[in-house]
């Protein structure tokens, strides 16, 4: 008799049962589908929120670095590329001497002047030492070959005005400068004409060969880089060596002296800093438009390879950038020792950056790492020219006094005001200048570059940096060749007279 009910077939699930397989396939792949979707789309939020973030900090850093350029603008400071063109020109009612220095820069081959100078390489290494008779017709025969670009240079220096030597700021940190140092060849001509000339007791000539030095770094004065303005304290600090030994070498006129003393003071390194700061922020903030970061760090900038259409690339590092500049330039406008202080905060919050724990942060600020100028170098170069400067005009008043009174001073306030309008400090520590008397004369001196006074002593060793040290013979007379420092110490830095960058002098683009 069979079943009322149906029986299962054997192996077989019944309808209930197979559904119940189905939903835990399901339920698997969708626990599958879950795990692998879920992370992903957790990543692309927060992909997508960091984007959102960085597009936020970066529309931040462009209004902030608009702002920056609005408030450089109001204050009728140049920033763009055609700010600087507009801003490096004479003023009107000035004198424009600029055609006059660019015919004497162009009137010499620099390639056969550097092959012919190496007839007369020993003057590099003069020191103090007198030209032997033998030396003074090598110059004599080298000064004949260029006597155009000495007239033309005499001329320009004759003309005085301004100058404003040609720059493509359009080329940002990139723009050749290739009349610095054609400038310096001017100079280098005009110290051995100087030298000869105090050798043979020519001190007109002598005098007219350090006017026109000065006169060729005050045409340098008003250049907006700092490459330039390095160029305009190195060729004044070679006009103030060749002023010390014509002191030593020839007794002048009170006449003489005071011609001498004006061309001294019409010298102002400190406003050319200000003015080189000034051009490289602008060139600086152009060239973040112009280059981009990989160009910077392989050092493959020339030519300059245009991104975009003045498309600011990372507002972040450029508004770093600018707070930087901003601060440098605002301390280039203290006197010394203050800037010297504050630029070296300036300085060590810089470091502090760069060398900051946080990779991102490093990153961020990468291109205002590898454009900055080195700040500290420039202020420190332009605090030395200002006190072989001051140096230059206590030696002048102390040798006037002598011709007044007989003797020289012993200490530096006897020069005041009959000789000095008022006391001459040091840049770098804000004290008068020093005033030694040696056997021979005076010692008068700055504490340079350590800040710390060294008593006069301009000698080189592991323990000591040297004083800027300038002296002054009790007579003019003749020189013994290479003869030491009464000291014992090598000729000053204060007297190099071959043209190149005193010792703490660097080139703010390296």
């Amino acid at each position: 008799m069979s079943s009322p009910f149906p029986q299962p077939s054997v192996g077989t699930d019944t309808p209930e049962i197979g559904q119940v397989h189905v939903q835990r396939r399901r339920s698997w792949l969708l626990w599958l589908i879950l795990g692998g979707v879920a992370p992903i789309i957790l990543l692309c939020s927060g992909v997508l929120a960091i984007g959102i973030w960085f597009q936020v900090q970066r529309s931040a850093a462009a209004r902030a670095v608009q702002a920056e350029v609005d408030r450089i603008h109001a204050a009728g400071e140049p920033i763009t590329s055609a700010d600087l063109h507009a801003y490096h020109r004479v003023p009107d009612g000035v004198a424009d001497s600029t055609a006059l220095w660019l015919t004497a820069l162009r009137s010499f081959n620099e390639e056969k002047f550097n092959a012919d100078y190496q007839a007369i390489a020993w003057f590099d290494s003069r020191g103090e030492a007198p030209l032997t008779e033998a030396e003074q017709k090598s110059a004599q025969a080298f000064l004949a070959q260029y006597q155009a670009t000495i007239d033309a240079t005499l001329a320009a220096a004759r003309a005085g005005g301004e100058c404003r030597l040609p720059v493509k700021f359009e080329d940002g940190i990139a723009a050749l400068l290739p009349d610095a140092q054609r400038m310096r060849t001017l100079v280098r001509i005009q110290a051995l004409r100087a030298r000869l000339a105090a050798d043979k007791g020519d001190t007109d000539q002598a005098i007219e060969s350090i006017e026109a030095i000065f006169a060729a770094s005050r045409a340098m004065g008003h250049q907006l880089t700092l490459v330039e303005h390095l160029v305009h304290v190195a060729t004044s600090g070679v006009g103030y060596a060749e002023l010390e030994y014509l002191l030593n070498r020839q007794q002048l006129t009170d006449q003489q002296l005071a011609q001498l003393q004006t061309a001294v003071a019409s010298l102002d390194p400190h406003s050319g800093l200000t003015d080189g700061m000034l051009g490289e922020r602008g060139m600086g903030y152009h060239t973040f438009h112009l280059l981009d970061v990989n160009q910077l760090a392989s050092g493959n900038v020339q030519p300059p390879q245009p991104r975009g259409k003045g498309t600011l690339w990372r507002p972040a590092d450029c508004q770093f950038y600018l707070e930087m500049m901003a601060e440098a330039i605002d301390a280039s406008r203290e006197p010394f020792p203050a800037s010297l202080d504050r630029v070296n905060r300036i300085d060590a919050k810089m470091k502090s950056v760069m060398a900051s724990a946080n990779p991102l942060e490093r990153m961020n600020m990468m291109t205002t790492s590898l454009i900055m100028p080195a700040m500290s170098a420039a202020f420190t170069a332009s605090a030395r020219a200002e006190a072989q400067r001051n140096l230059s005009l206590l030696m002048i008043a102390a040798r006037r006094q002598q011709l007044a009174a007989g003797t020289l001073p012993s200490r530096q306030d006897e020069l005041v005001p009959q000789f000095l309008p008022a006391t001459l400090f040091d840049p770098y520590d804000g004290l008068p200048l020093r005033v030694v008397v040696d056997p021979d004369g005076l010692r008068l001196y700055s504490s340079g570059r350590n800040r710390v006074d060294d008593l006069g002593s301009d000698a080189e060793s592991p323990r000591l940096e040297p004083d800027i040290v300038a002296r002054l013979r009790n007579q003019p007379g003749p020189l013994e060749a290479n003869a030491p420092s009464p000291d014992g110490a090598e000729p000053s830095e204060a007297s190099q007279a071959d043209g190149t960058m005193p010792p703490d002098v660097t080139d703010p683009m390296r």
